[in-house]
């Protein structure tokens, strides 16, 4: 798992961080952009003001920030563990010197969930989740544990990694992370553009929707094109003001991403979008399906309408090499039918070749990879996915 990896290696003594209160989703609010890194070593106290350690790293997955890592040189009990305290859990303190807060006694402290350098928690399992989120009184959302647990990662093992487009165009690495504190999101990935020539010196602000991030291979993968890299590549000294409701939405839609303050809060029901008849799937065309074989080139996700949960999509090299996006079907629904794609597999698929949002892609109807088939839709495009009550809470 490459949470155990990542979380375990060496280097993770010497960081940290913490969490904000959420603003309200689906509005815009005045976000709070930070530098990832730039919180890293934050000392952590009590509302009293008394130390109680420092953050010791960043967790995030489905692109929002999950947990953060706390460690402790000065609590004998814990000195040699480590704590995660789920992100709502903490607080910012802007005042000089700049800490965190988090509620709790020194000796609730030394009686919660800990963890051992080689021994970390399998943060995908339901009752590990909710037991931590229960601990410190937070809220648990069951979606943060869709999937098999790779889609937790940290930040030190994001920043730094090459990137390339989806074509396998070197671009450059990940400088930073860009991080929306007020909702705890990850907002944009800051990418050096080193390997693209005419602007080796600049840098690029990506909506981290448009990233693919594969640490375990060193790699992070862009959703765009070279000539959309160059046109909004900016001096080291010149960075936009993504706080600004005018900058922040035009970054977004200049990578055709719905900006993440529009993703969450605004429809009453997550899954309406995916249903039957729904603007979405009246998409499909019966008329132009077609069949191919090819190689996964991304693994990602998108949004069938405004506030919708999540679905999978996929970039696909055929074997007559050309780039095709697909759209699968609800992540909770690919997961719980027991598959996990992932970059290099080989599939066969066959779908309707549609136009979305100004962009061609194929709605699949079954997929088949293996000796496995996954089967989304019928021939008439009408999703074979039923999304019940349990679906709708996360």
């Amino acid at each position: 798992m490459f949470w155990r990896t990542t979380l375990c290696a060496a280097a993770l003594v010497a960081m940290g961080i913490a969490s904000m209160a959420y603003a309200d989703a689906g509005k815009w609010t005045s976000p709070m952009i930070e530098r990832g890194n730039s919180l890293i070593g934050l000392s952590v106290r009590t509302p009293g003001g008394d130390e109680l350690g420092r953050l010791g790293e960043l967790v995030f997955a489905h692109g929002r920030l999950a947990y953060s890592v706390l460690v402790f040189d000065k609590i004998d009990e814990i000195k040699d563990k480590f704590l995660l305290v789920p992100w709502g859990g903490l607080r910012l303190v802007s005042g000089e010197p700049r800490h965190f807060t988090l509620d709790i006694t020194r000796e609730r402290l030394i009686g919660a969930p800990s963890f051992t350098w080689d021994k970390c928690p399998e943060l995908h399992k339901p009752d590990v989740a909710k037991a931590i989120h229960e601990y410190y009184g937070v809220k648990f959302k069951p979606r943060l544990v869709e999937g098999t647990g790779k889609e937790f990662c940290t930040l030190r093992c994001v920043v730094g990694t090459r990137v390339n487009t989806v074509r396998g165009e070197g671009v450059g690495h990940i400088e930073n992370l860009l991080i929306d504190l007020h909702k705890g999101h990850l907002a944009y990935g800051l990418v050096s553009l080193g390997g693209i020539a005419d602007v080796s010196d600049k840098l690029c602000v990506v909506p981290w929707s448009a990233i693919e991030a594969l640490p375990m291979r060193g790699l992070a993968r862009v959703d765009t094109d070279l000539a959309t890299l160059r046109a909004n590549a900016f001096a080291w000294g010149s960075f936009p003001n993504l706080n600004d409701l005018a900058v922040a939405s035009a970054t977004y839609q200049r990578f055709n991403r719905e900006p993440y303050w529009e993703v969450y809060g605004y429809m009453a029901d997550r899954y309406a979008a995916w249903q039957v008849g729904s603007t979405y799937n009246r998409l499909f065309d019966s008329g132009k399906v077609i069949t191919c074989e090819g190689v996964i080139k991304s693994v990602g996700t998108f949004l069938p309408g405004l506030g919708a949960a999540g679905g999978m999509r996929l970039v696909l090299k055929t074997d007559d090499n050309r780039f095709l996006t697909i759209h699968l079907g609800p992540c909770s629904y690919v997961y719980g039918a027991g598959f996990r794609f992932c970059h290099g597999d080989r599939i066969k698929l066959t779908g309707s070749t549609v136009t979305w949002d100004g962009y061609p892609i194929v709605m699949a109807i079954e997929v088949h990879f293996g000796d496995k088939v996954l089967r989304l839709r019928d021939a008439q495009g009408v999703p074979l996915w039923r999304l019940g009550e349990e679906a709708r809470e996360g």
